[in-house]
């Protein structure tokens, strides 16, 4: 009996093997709803957020508010040392600076600015002072890498660019005071961040509390899948393109080469206008100290309302020629003569730069209180010859113009004899 029993229970034992087994004949008895192992999928949610999923400042920037946008816009307060959402989005009428600023009036902006394309401004108005700040709100707990361009293209006096934590946890810092002709890259670094806490971005001003507008293109990847993203690009500065000095061959007198400390009526002459037909000769000489080190930072000429005409030490190679608008003084257009050692024939070669990129548009050549021609007065140097038939001491004037603001006209001018 117990033998009996024994062949029926083995028999048992294998038709249930057998019924547990799938068969190699008919695939469709696999399962089909197995799940996949997320660590061989580098795409697979986590948290409900994809591996490698990126965000870019630049690219996302936004003018109006977004509860769903990753990137806040903040100011930080000195008073308190609090990081304050900023108030409003303003374009400025147009101006070509737009962002979000703390409130009306106020310029302390994270932006945008034409005149430095593919970035975002970051203003600071001061040691010490209030801060705009970039933030990113982490979306889901997680591991981040943030890295970036910065850039300080005006040469100011910058502090590190920082990218800290609310609790003031520093991640990271790039230092970018001397980055003016070419981008620096934050070095690519993880940060632990839980949902909704926020990392910032901002760079505080320096020395002598001056005003910084500091650039950046952050980028902001979460669990990066590709290797590339930890690598930092080499920062290589270029040299500078030599400085253009002005010149012409053959010319025998040279409004810079020639300028006179001693007189304001040689054969180079410091005068000023009002309006373009009576000009008054320059009252005083001057070398001001502007920023009080004991070294002189110009040789000028002015007027009795204190308008100036000459070398300006920060840009050599040029005459300043100023333009106030100041009431004052009638919005006087400070002007360099040429007064003719002999009558005859003379070629003038004007160039003109509007180094700081004031509000005028032309440059002005005048004799006998008519216009002989006008000069482009741009960015780029502006390069004009035209030739006139003077009597002995007779001159032509050259001065700049205003659309409204003061403006610093640097002329050079060259005389050949015809």
């Amino acid at each position: 009996m117990k033998k009996i029993l024994a062949i029926v229970l083995a028999l048992t034992m294998l038709l249930a093997l057998a019924a547990c087994k799938p068969s190699d004949a008919n695939p469709s008895t696999q399962p089909t709803d197995q799940p996949t192992n997320p660590s061989t999928d580098p795409s697979e949610p986590n948290n409900g957020l994809a591996k490698g999923t990126k965000w870019n400042a630049v690219d996302e920037f936004r003018t109006e508010e977004d509860e769903n946008s990753v990137w806040v816009y903040s100011f930080y307060d000195p008073s308190d040392s609090s990081f304050n959402p900023m108030g409003e989005y303003n374009d400025h009428d147009g101006s070509g600076i737009a962002g979000w600023y703390p409130w009306e009036g106020s310029w302390v902006g994270v932006g945008t600015n034409q005149d430095c394309a593919g970035y975002l401004e970051q203003n600071c108005e001061g040691k010490d002072g209030m801060t705009a700040v970039l933030g990113f709100k982490a979306p889901v707990d997680g591991k981040y890498v943030v890295t970036g361009a910065v850039f300080n293209p005006w040469n100011q006096t910058t502090d590190l660019y920082t990218v800290a934590k609310a609790d003031g946890t520093v991640v990271t810092t790039e230092d970018i005071s001397q980055l003016v002709e070419v981008n620096g890259y934050i070095t690519p670094t993880d940060v632990e961040l839980k949902a909704g806490e926020i990392v910032y971005f901002y760079c505080f001003s320096t020395e002598g509390g001056s005003w910084v507008s500091a650039y950046s293109n952050i980028t902001v990847h979460y669990e990066p899948t590709d290797a590339s993203v930890y690598e930092k690009p080499e920062v290589v500065i270029p040299e500078p393109e030599p400085e253009f000095v002005p010149s012409v061959e053959g010319a025998k007198y040279s409004a810079y080469g020639d300028f006179s400390q001693e007189t304001a009526d040689g054969i180079w002459v410091y005068a000023s206008t009002t309006d373009g037909k009576t000009y008054t000769l320059a009252a005083s000489f001057d070398t001001p100290d502007w920023n009080s080190d004991g070294n002189a930072d110009a040789a000028q000429w002015y007027t009795a309302g204190g308008t100036g005409i000459g070398k300006n030490y920060d840009v050599e190679n040029w005459l300043e020629a100023n333009v106030s608008n100041s009431p004052e003084n009638g919005g006087e257009m400070t002007a360099l003569g040429f007064k003719a050692p002999a009558a005859g024939t003379y070629k003038l070669t004007v160039f003109t730069k509007n180094f700081w990129g004031q509000n005028s548009d032309h440059v002005v050549v005048s004799l006998n209180g008519e216009d002989v021609t006008t000069i482009e007065f741009a960015e780029g140097v502006t390069e004009k010859t035209v030739e006139v038939t003077l009597a002995a001491g007779e001159i032509v004037y050259i001065h700049g113009t205003s659309n409204g603001d003061w403006v610093s006209t640097y002329l050079a001018v060259f005389v050949t004899e015809g």
